[in-house]
């Protein structure tokens, strides 16, 4: 987060962030390593989110292998008449998530979630084994997840 002018120090705007929630995690960077700590910021997987009905929120990179799943799969989606929209989920070769896209009510909770995940680099054979409650629209990121071939 340092400049080329020495002991300055950025965040926010002037560093090209999209959202106020990753400008916060910059100035914390910033601000701290103004004070002697050497913290590097990891923007791989800050979820973005468009306050949109449905909602619609993507993390990380949708390259890869992607799979997809219509809310029309999604009993809760299904219960409540809130069909419209999908959720992607990518992973590289090595079985690593890497991104995805909600377009769905609840898609601020689902990319969450999955921002997490990529966060902490958890395996696709991990992420399928994680229990999520029943019926809910987090369901939904746990189906696609299965729809990976092992």
């Amino acid at each position: 987060m340092r400049t080329n002018v020495n002991n300055v120090y950025a965040a926010g705007d002037v560093t090209g962030s999209f959202t106020a929630h990753e400008a916060i995690h910059k100035g914390i960077v910033a601000g701290l390593n103004a004070t002697g700590e050497k913290r590097t910021y990891d923007g791989t997987a800050v979820p973005k989110i468009l306050y949109t009905h449905p909602e619609i929120a993507y993390v990380g990179s949708t390259e890869g292998k992607c799979v997809k799943l219509n809310m029309t799969e999604v009993v809760r989606a299904v219960t409540e008449r809130s069909t419209e929209g999908f959720i992607k989920v990518c992973a590289d070769e090595t079985g690593i998530l890497k991104g995805g896209v909600a377009f769905s009510e609840r898609a601020e909770d689902i990319i969450s979630v999955l921002a997490i995940l990529i966060r902490l680099r958890v395996k696709l054979e991990d992420a399928k084994n994680l229990i999520f409650p029943h019926p809910s629209y987090l369901e939904g990121l746990w189906e696609a997840l299965r729809r990976f071939k092992s």
